[in-house]
């Protein structure tokens, strides 16, 4: 097993250095003001005082942790506990370890191809991700873990486990972030499917599954109705008024451009980025060289039952969070809002490509692919911080 998975390793080794060099240089360790709600929250954890954290209104005034749900903090405070470090290095180990049991899901899924999959990690907004104190690394691992029961469900019947494995995954979801809560309508598709298909013993997983999970999610609900009086948090969230429909087109529409190129955003300043302009050329490139190789793949592309069933997370995360954008104004559509459809994409492609009757197509372009992604990967060093540090050492 060593042997067929080195490379898995090397690769999570090669992108876990990034990452912690990244951090290191960033003047803020890759801190966002929701990053020190989680930290505040975690802190006090430790400390022994509860889930609470400051105010967002009233700095100095702590409140009940509900705005966020408490998973991630939860996970900080015990890593923090553990290892006697403080919740800001905490919060950098959780994210590393997801980022290592991602790797591992990874390859229990796709075997020793699992680096080819694993290379999308090298992109700007997967490091980006995993450099911040955020919560969405542990979501993303629980989401491809979902995925992954549901495609093994489907290719051969889990019985009763599936009940256990959804259980587990819907409420670890909603416990990293409340939008967790559309896997939840995902799944409920996916009932009705077998409904539809007379399944009726998988269906009553499947239901079953959802009513527990359920009963747990309003439980956690409820607790926070209680402690804040609003059930996601302070105050009410529904802001439908904030911006035109004109301009919500145009964000979302950046949004998805932004998912394309892989090394680097564009941040639509109107500036003039040569590096951007560049790395999208050379991806186009690579691009180029999958159009042109396309007829060394024998069978079609979506072919693959497990790719369709993947994307189709990815689509339908997409869809409800539009739809939720639009309803509820939260975050712009950026590399961190899109992940959840953005990694199951590319998860589900590159996997496709690992096939045996893509064996062909793969030797063709895997060497384009892997050079581009290990390119990404440099170009999103710290350059100016190696730099001064070499010229430090003589």
């Amino acid at each position: 097993m060593i042997k067929r998975s080195y490379k898995s390793g090397v690769l999570f080794l090669l992108i876990a250095a990034v990452i912690v060099l990244r951090i290191i240089a960033e003047p803020t360790s890759y801190v966002s003001p929701d990053s020190s709600f989680y930290l505040a929250a975690a802190d006090h954890l430790m400390k022994g005082e509860g889930l609470v954290a400051p105010h967002p209104e009233a700095p100095h005034a702590d409140v009940y942790f509900a705005i966020w749900p408490a998973g991630y903090p939860l996970c900080i405070a015990a890593v923090g506990l553990l290892t006697g470090t403080t919740v800001l290095v905490a919060s950098k180990i959780v994210n590393l370890f997801f980022l290592g049991l991602t790797f591992v899901l990874l390859f229990r899924w796709f075997g020793e191809k699992s680096w080819f999959i694993a290379l999308y990690f090298c992109s700007f907004g997967m490091l980006e991700i995993y450099s911040y104190s955020w919560s969405e690394a542990p979501f993303l691992f629980f989401l491809l873990l979902l995925c992954y029961f549901v495609t093994k469900d489907l290719e051969k019947d889990s019985g009763p486990r599936v009940f256990f494995q959804l259980v587990f995954c819907l409420t670890a979801l909603f416990l990293f972030r409340y939008a967790g809560l559309i896997y939840f309508l995902g799944v409920g598709g996916l009932l009705l499917y077998f409904i539809i298909k007379k399944q009726w013993l998988k269906a009553g997983y499947y239901c079953s599954a959802l009513f527990f999970a359920g009963i747990l999610v309003c439980g956690y609900l409820l607790l926070n109705k209680e402690m804040t009086g609003y059930y996601t948090g302070i105050g009410d969230r529904l802001q439908p008024q904030m911006e035109s429909l004109q301009q919500f087109v145009v964000l979302l529409l950046v949004g998805l451009w932004n998912q394309l190129p892989l090394a680097r955003q564009s941040s639509m300043s109107g500036e003039l980025d040569v590096l951007y302009i560049a790395l999208l050329m050379g991806q186009l490139g690579v691009m180029a060289v999958l159009f042109y190789y396309r007829e060394k793949m024998q069978a079609s592309f979506f072919k693959n039952t497990e790719t369709k069933i993947i994307l189709a997370f990815a689509i339908f995360y997409l869809i409800a969070i539009v739809v939720l954008r639009k309803i509820q104004p939260f975050d712009p559509f950026d590399y961190r809002i899109m992940a959840p459809f953005s990694l199951p994409s590319f998860v589900a492609l590159l996997g496709r490509l690992t096939k045996d009757d893509a064996a062909a197509y793969l030797k063709k372009v895997q060497p384009w692919i892997v050079a581009f992604m290990l390119l990404s990967l440099m170009v999103n060093l710290p350059k100016q911080f190696l730099i001064e540090w070499f010229r430090g050492l003589f």
